[in-house]
């Protein structure tokens, strides 16, 4: 992805109890931090080995940094338009 985008990169340590948040914004990079004193990140599906990375939506990137198990919620199901299509 590209980093001047608007799109969030989410970075955890190998112990996960440290993330790191990077994003572009007005002329210059954003860095958010966080460090638990107790417990760690879990994060919501395997990471796929060839890719390096997840697409989280917002929802999903909220209630990992507050420490809400995704793997033990249910989504109910909810309408979604259908994706556009690429002009070609």
């Amino acid at each position: 992805e590209d980093p001047l985008s608007g799109h969030l990169f989410v970075f955890f340590n190998r112990t996960r109890d440290m993330v790191k948040v990077l994003w572009w914004h007005s002329g210059g990079f954003c860095l958010f931090s966080k460090r638990l004193e107790k417990g760690s990140f879990r994060l919501p599906h395997p990471l796929p080995e060839d890719t390096g990375g997840v697409r989280l939506e917002a929802v999903e990137l909220t209630l990992l940094l507050e420490g809400i198990d995704l793997k033990a919620s249910v989504r109910r199901p909810r309408w979604q338009p259908p994706p556009l299509k690429s002009p070609v």
